[in-house]
């Protein structure tokens, strides 16, 4: 089971950055420069078709967006974004062919035509959601006032996963890290803090 979803992890990450696609006309991605100079400057994102925005640490030190509209052949398949880390990203050429690639954040968006609860959701399209591989409990939780559920999976790398609906879209939330000390382990559950589905970035200025 763990040699399948390496598989399709590394099929994933390849395809997905093949095909990252940016319309402007769609989406908006600004940095926002955080006044505080400790802090690391702030990109803000957010789709006005998805009605859906979140923040992630920029800069040198936080993470690059990339994002793709046509990675998967499944015709629910909405879009998918990844938050790799900046040094990660310089560094992705020295990847030796088969090499394992980073841990990321990624984010799946898929329609939820049949309105499934995400926990429902989750267990019949495991492909995308891992929820096969939890290691733990399934925790009921909530994202800007939207049903969602949490757990941990143990795949490639160990991965914090939100599966939440909204709207007729399922979004499946998930962020790979090697250990609980590592930077991205951290950002993760701030960057999910400033999810949010009413048409505004949530940011601290």
């Amino acid at each position: 089971m763990k040699n399948t979803y390496i598989i399709l992890f590394i099929a994933f990450v390849v395809i997905v950055g093949g095909y990252f696609v940016y319309k402007n006309q769609d989406f908006t991605n600004e940095i926002k420069e955080m006044e505080t100079e400790n802090e690391r400057p702030t990109g803000g994102f957010f789709s006005d078709i998805l009605n859906f925005g979140f923040d992630y640490p920029s800069g040198p030190d936080g993470y690059v967006l990339e994002n793709s509209e046509n990675n998967d052949t499944n015709p629910d398949f909405v879009r998918s974004f990844v938050l790799m880390r900046s040094d990660d990203k310089n560094n992705i050429d020295k990847i030796p062919v088969g090499g394992e690639w980073p841990p990321m954040i990624t984010i799946l968006v898929l329609k939820n035509p049949e309105n499934k609860t995400p926990a429902i959701w989750a267990e019949a399209n495991k492909n995308y959601s891992n929820i096969n591989l939890k290691t733990g409990d399934v925790v009921d939780f909530t994202i800007d006032g939207n049903s969602a559920i949490r757990y941990t999976a143990d795949g490639l790398y160990m991965s914090d996963n939100v599966v939440v609906a909204s709207g007729e879209n399922i979004f499946v939330i998930s962020g790979a890290y090697m250990d609980q000390e590592s930077e991205i382990y951290k950002d993760f559950s701030t960057i999910l803090s400033t999810v949010t589905f009413k048409g505004e970035i949530q940011t601290e200025q």
